[in-house]
């Protein structure tokens, strides 16, 4: 256990210093909890947002950052609440991006309270290959 909280503790340090490490995106707390993997060409981001609809959210790329930022408005109503645990909601996640993508070429789903990008890579990060005279 001591070991494994030394490589987050390093790691984080790393990150705040500007130096890459597999944990350069890793934020305490961080919501919504997010996966993202490599498939083929492009990544794949996979976001966990229950009851939020596609109007309450908005996705902007930037160069290498993402932007999701959700607003989920309840009605107020005239009850007298014993609990009242459930409301609004609001978040703003930027996440640092692996490589730069086609930003006009992103596609977005939302099912089921999974929020489903897909970053096709940038021209520019594919390789070329090169043919020797």
């Amino acid at each position: 256990l001591t070991n494994i909280l030394d490589q987050i503790l390093n790691a984080q340090a790393k990150a705040e210093q500007g130096q890459t490490s597999g944990w350069a995106n890793f934020e305490r707390n961080a919501y919504p909890a997010v996966n993202l993997y490599q498939e083929e060409d492009r990544l794949v981001l996979t976001a966990e947002i229950p009851g939020f609809k596609s109007a309450d959210l908005e996705l902007e790329v930037k160069g290498r950052t993402l932007t999701i930022k959700g607003e989920n408005k309840t009605e107020e109503k005239d009850q007298k609440y014993y609990f009242r645990e459930r409301g609004q909601t609001s978040f703003d996640r930027k996440i640092k991006l692996p490589y730069a993508i086609e930003e006009g070429k992103v596609d977005a789903e939302l099912k089921d309270g999974l929020l489903t990008l897909f970053l096709p890579k940038a021209e520019v990060e594919k390789a070329t290959k090169i043919t020797i005279n």
